[in-house]
């Protein structure tokens, strides 16, 4: 599972308009920030307990309550909740499985929500049990379905900017050769640049140069030549891209209609950048849907499938998932807590788009086997990672069930009869196997 660095804003502040400095530091102090923690204990069998607090607070430090995030949706009614205020919930609840409990949070709106997976499995060695466990925050966007999502998406911006160029250009507006570019190579060519948008942008958080290094080549080959540095440098290279996409929409609108007349708006650039044409790019939207309304909704559940809930860097919300495995915790994929316990923090980004969790394992011996079996090597990680071996391929598969049966028969029979029986036998199918098993236990392996 891909692990990314700590989000960062997708493009430099450099290239956004430029606020009153007022408005910055007013919008500095409003941030929010809400830390959602989940502690699982785990129990053998896979029954557990398993508890949330998500606490929201101003990242300025001022003690005023906050609310939790508007997307944030708490957990379930299979949970008892302990507290409950103003930017603060704590909840809890005993479950027989923790691999098909219900979540104990989510994020998103509607149908489009985040997950909590969990995955457990206990594997029988014999002289212990080896508990396997995993849980995942993954996001509510669903990488099968994003192509069909960016196609509607720039199927509907390239019918309404078509439907704004009309009402700018006038009604021959559609003799053009930009009316036939738009129902032909620029719908294609706006398909990849989407999803180039969405794989740096929302799913990898990259600068804005990886964008420009994979973007600007496409744009070329329909005629539009922008400088990346224009990008960088904004305030001296914005006048210069506005310039250049004037110059290539005018360059698209020679009529390829005998008679066809279209309207050259005074000041083509200003029409296109300077609100005209947004305008009626958004009257487009409308009349596509019904109403405003209708189409920011349209556009709330589009960026829903394409963004999910912490796709384009969102840094807002962390996670801290927290693991109490029983036995010895054998390995984990997280950090270890004094008290043995393993824990993994995060920002929400990393869970776009496939899911950000742990994974943990840990040893759960049995006394009584071991005593069944005299001499048995001391039981520590190190023993039960060489037993997993010996009986089978390792810690992450499972043991021969012939040569587990005969272990289990000497820890039966509180001897090593039957696998010397069974190394003595030439004839016997697991005879080289259970001697290197009594050489092991003799302390020989």
């Amino acid at each position: 599972m891909r692990t990314a660095q700590h989000p960062s804003p997708a493009y430099p502040v450099r290239m956004r308009p430029l606020l009153p400095v007022a408005a910055v530091l007013l919008a500095s102090a409003c941030r929010v920030i809400t830390s959602v923690e989940v502690e699982t204990r785990v129990e053998a069998d896979g029954s557990g307990v398993r508890t949330l607090l998500a606490v929201s607070r101003w990242e300025d430090g001022r003690p005023d309550p906050s609310q939790l995030p508007q997307d944030f949706l708490p957990p379930a009614a299979a949970y008892a909740v302990q507290a409950q205020e103003a930017g603060r919930i704590e909840a809890s609840a005993a479950f027989a499985s923790l691999e098909h409990a219900p979540a104990p949070f989510a994020f998103g709106y509607g149908a489009h929500r985040t997950a909590f997976d969990a995955d457990f499995r206990a594997v029988d060695w014999g002289l212990f049990t080896l508990v396997h466990y995993a849980e995942f925050v993954v996001d509510a966007a669903d990488p099968e379905t994003l192509r069909t999502a960016l196609d509607e998406v720039v199927a509907v911006a390239l019918d309404a900017g078509d439907a704004a160029c009309a009402e700018i250009f006038g009604a021959d507006f559609d003799a053009t050769r930009l009316h036939e570019r738009l129902r032909g190579d620029l719908r294609a060519a706006c398909r990849d640049i989407a999803l180039i948008v969405w794989q740096e942008v929302y799913a990898q958080n990259a600068g804005v140069e990886a964008l420009l290094q994979r973007a600007l080549p496409r744009l070329k080959r329909l005629g539009l030549e922008l400088d990346p540095r224009w990008f960088v440098e904004w305030e001296e290279g914005y006048p210069r891209i506005r310039a250049a996409v004037a110059g290539w929409v005018e360059r698209q609108l020679l009529a390829k209609r005998e008679g066809a007349r279209i309207v050259q708006p005074v000041g083509l650039e200003s029409t296109l950048f300077d609100g005209p044409f947004a305008a009626a790019f958004q009257r487009a939207l409308a009349a596509r849907f019904g109403s405003p309304e209708a189409a920011r909704e349209w556009w709330k559940n589009a960026e829903q499938r394409l963004k999910g809930s912490f796709g384009g860097g969102r840094d807002d919300v962390t996670f801290r998932l927290r693991v109490r495995m029983p036995g010895t915790l054998l390995r984990t994929d997280g950090w270890i807590e004094a008290d043995g316990a393993t824990f993994l923090e995060f920002p929400g980004s990393e869970a776009f788009p496939r899911g950000r969790g742990i994974r943990c394992a840990s040893v759960v011996w049995r006394g009584e086997t071991l005593s069944a079996l005299a001499g048995a090597p001391y039981p520590d990680n190190s023993t039960a990672i060489g037993w997993t071996r010996l009986l089978g391929s390792g810690p992450e598969g499972e043991p021969n069930a012939d040569l587990l049966a005969l272990v289990k028969e000497c820890i039966a029979a509180r001897g090593r009869g039957p696998l010397e029986e069974a190394a003595e036998d030439p004839e016997h199918p697991r005879a080289a196997d259970a001697a290197r098993v009594l050489a092991w236990l003799r302390g020989e392996g």
